[in-house]
């Protein structure tokens, strides 16, 4: 691998980690053959953004498969451990929001009928509910919470219905 223009090599890596504790290195030789071992990979056709979201239109895709959102947050996501997260409106906050991307993985409804997505952000599993989140979700809204959406096409999928 290429980094900055150097070859990277065992000893550089080495430089690089510090004192972090790092699981070993593995040379492509040492990896395991035996193919339940091997991760599966696709190539994609084509890579969409939508700019101007919908709602509706952003449930079909994350029925299909999971997406990048990228959503205005404040101070307070970084702080959120459960339950649905409802960022403030723009006229209700003295700050700015931060723009971060998250991975989009389903949508649901709680028990008092509030919709929301259903969330993985990139913090961990001591962030939100194990590293998931419930994000509010505006009821029969189109325009949505999430100002772009990323996501691979790979032609035939998912299958058409037979």
């Amino acid at each position: 691998m290429d980094i900055g223009g150097k070859k990277d090599d065992k000893d550089n890596r080495k430089k690089r980690k510090g004192k972090e504790k790092v699981e070993k290195d593995l040379d492509e030789e040492e990896l395991p053959r035996n193919k339940k071992y091997m991760p599966k990979t696709e190539r994609i056709d084509r890579f969409a953004i939508i700019d101007n979201v919908d709602d509706v239109e952003l449930a079909r895709l994350v029925w299909k498969h999971p997406v990048v959102g990228v959503v205005p947050v404040w101070g307070d996501f970084q702080l959120y451990r459960q339950g649905i997260y409802k960022p403030p409106k723009s006229s209700e906050s003295r700050t700015y929001p931060i723009y971060h991307a998250v991975l989009i993985v389903g949508f649901g409804v709680d028990e008092h009928g509030n919709q929301f997505w259903i969330i993985q952000n990139s913090a961990g599993l001591t962030w939100g509910e194990g590293g998931f989140g419930r994000l509010h979700r505006e009821r029969g809204g189109r325009k949505s919470l999430f100002s772009q959406v990323y996501y691979g096409e790979k032609k035939g999928y998912p299958e058409k219905d037979k």
